[in-house]
């Protein structure tokens, strides 16, 4: 993924679900830009925003803890539940 020039990159296994995959890789970008945003065109070290470590690492223990796989799919399964309801609601009030 590739956002405000800065290339972000996420190796998983195989198996692991791909739009997981992106939306982590996403909520990394948007921390990212919040924290060095105007940083990052005046930077030379290559180690600068080292300190971004110790996010990823904390931010890695919530996606990969053993609960958490069935925890976003009942999440998912909610959200497309509430998605399906408002879609009805808007096309019942959209007929009347």
């Amino acid at each position: 993924m590739i956002s405000e020039n800065i290339v972000y990159l996420v190796i998983t296994d195989k198996s692991y679900p791909r739009k997981l995959a992106f939306s982590y890789v996403d909520e990394l970008s948007k921390e990212f830009w919040t924290s060095y945003g105007p940083k990052v065109e005046s930077t030379r070290k290559p180690y600068a925003f080292v300190g971004f470590g110790k996010f990823i690492l904390l931010s890695l223990n919530v996606i990969f803890t053993p609960y958490s796989r069935p925890q976003i799919r009942l999440c998912q399964r909610q959200l497309d539940f509430i998605k399906t309801l408002v879609t009805l609601r808007v096309d019942l009030i959209s007929t009347n």
